[in-house]
């Protein structure tokens, strides 16, 4: 089944190197079959650390030594990149013999593949049309691409709960472009912990159904280009413009604006805000 997918998808295939020989032998092997574009990443970077980019005809000796600081201590692997169109992870969660399947997000990403934030509510209000068009298409035999991503989820489930595990699960996946057509790459990284989206996806049972929620990491970055003095005055100004509005049952969902997930009068680094909204473009505002 391996050597069949590695025959449909080609571009899913990397290859991992232990020396600087590898790379170069990876590097030609994948342009030849692939094309130009390819990333070299280390074996525990995450959250798009620990990967360097490399479109040009030569690599550059920055990049060059950076691979040679790389390797003394780890792998690497040198993997075609590919034109996002969205990210997302599937969670599951292992517990006594069992796999449960938890949720799906999406995963706001830089261009860079640096997480940003993550989007949660019904997986066909989370994506652009072109890809909620594939996640649910059985046409042709195919089993729609949100089946595909539970089935990979679980078949890295099977084999994590094989070693002993018990706990939450994340699979991340993205959706790419490739010869005009929109194609599921349904595993990039598997996270053996509690995740961002894991956290947002718990916080979404806080929030009244039909709703879709926004996790967002904010940095110093933020403060720079907003021009406020600390998290502090950035989260008060946002809640003044998305106040928090809640339902009258008999326990209260979150049904509009803006909570502060983390004390942003301690937040020194970062700090996080969880948004709820109508529609995709209501949390797009915020995000932007």
């Amino acid at each position: 089944a391996l050597h069949h997918l590695n025959e449909k998808y080609p571009e899913w295939v990397g290859e991992s190197c232990a020396n600087y020989e590898q790379v170069e032998t990876a590097i030609h092997h994948l342009r030849e079959k692939i094309g130009n574009d390819l990333v070299i990443r280390s074996e525990y970077g995450l959250a798009g650390q620990g990967m360097i980019r490399y479109f040009e005809p030569e690599l550059k000796v920055s990049s060059k030594n950076w691979c040679t600081q790389m390797l003394a201590t780890e792998k690497l692997m040198v993997e075609p990149w590919l034109k996002r169109v969205a990210d997302c992870s599937c969670l599951i969660e292992i517990r006594d013999g069992k796999i449960k399947r938890v949720g799906v997000t999406r995963m706001l990403t830089s261009f860079q593949g640096q997480y940003l934030g993550t989007l949660t509510g019904k997986p066909g209000t989370l994506f652009p049309e072109e890809v909620t068009e594939i996640l649910y298409d059985k046409s042709g035999g195919n089993k729609g691409a949100l089946e595909m991503l539970w089935q990979f989820a679980e078949f890295a489930g099977e084999k994590y709960m094989q070693k002993g595990y018990n706990g939450p699960l994340c699979v991340d996946a993205f959706f790419y472009r490739l010869h005009n057509e929109i194609r599921l790459r349904p595993c990039v990284e598997i996270n053996a912990r509690f995740s961002m989206g894991r956290l947002a996806l718990e916080l979404t049972k806080k929030v009244m159904m039909g709703k879709v929620g926004l996790f967002l990491l904010s940095g110093k970055k933020d403060l720079l280009r907003t021009n406020f003095k600390n998290f502090n005055e950035l989260i008060t100004s946002l809640q003044n413009k998305y106040p928090l509005e809640m339902n009258n049952g008999e326990s209260p969902l979150w049904t509009n604006g803006l909570v502060a997930i983390t004390d942003p009068e301690v937040s020194k680094i970062m700090t996080a805000i969880f948004y709820v909204g109508d529609n995709l473009e209501q949390c797009h505002k915020i995000f932007n």
